[in-house]
């Protein structure tokens, strides 16, 4: 865990605490970019588990290594000062500097965002729940919404069908 320590005020008070494996995981994600799938199967996940990095992501305790190693107001920071770091380019033709420049390292920038929010969830695709009923219904055991979908498409082929017979009968007249 190292370098990025958080203080006590960035702790919070929680029922339960990370597990060892969960430590070691985040620490390997950090090491190979974020890559939490990956980094499940290097600690001893099994393979089916680390398919779905969800089985970890969303445990209390990965949610409290988030808020204790990455918290918000970190990444708030760190996004202030990456949005101003600037690298230095020099042109160089024939031994001769031409032009130096200071832009901004929008490379770092983007990689050092997208791999902290990646592992907080911060992006939509990682908080997004998909919630059915689980009620189902109709005569062959379809939702009626999903009978609905399948009607709607079937009706939508055979019209699609029939245009391109249309279509080929006349081109032979």
């Amino acid at each position: 865990m190292g370098k990025n320590m958080p203080t006590e005020k960035q702790k919070k008070s929680y029922k339960v605490k990370p597990k060892e494996i969960h430590k070691k995981a985040f620490d390997k994600s950090l090491e190979n970019g974020g890559n939490i799938s990956k980094a499940m199967k290097e600690v001893g996940y099994s393979k089916a588990t680390s398919k779905n990095p969800k089985r970890l992501t969303e445990t209390k305790g990965w949610k409290q290594l988030m808020d204790e190693y990455l918290p918000d107001t970190l990444l708030a920071e760190k996004h202030e000062e990456l949005l101003k770091i600037r690298k230095k380019t020099k042109r160089i033709r024939k031994g001769e500097t031409i032009k130096e420049t200071e832009e901004l390292d929008t490379n770092a920038i983007k990689a050092g965002l997208d791999m902290a929010y990646k592992l907080k969830g911060h992006y939509a695709a990682e908080r997004q729940k998909i919630e059915h009923s689980g009620e189902i219904l109709g005569d062959e055991g379809i939702h009626p919404e999903d009978e609905e979908l399948r009607l709607e498409y079937k009706r939508k082929r055979i019209e699609n069908i029939r245009k391109r017979a249309k279509e080929k009968s006349n081109e032979h007249s």
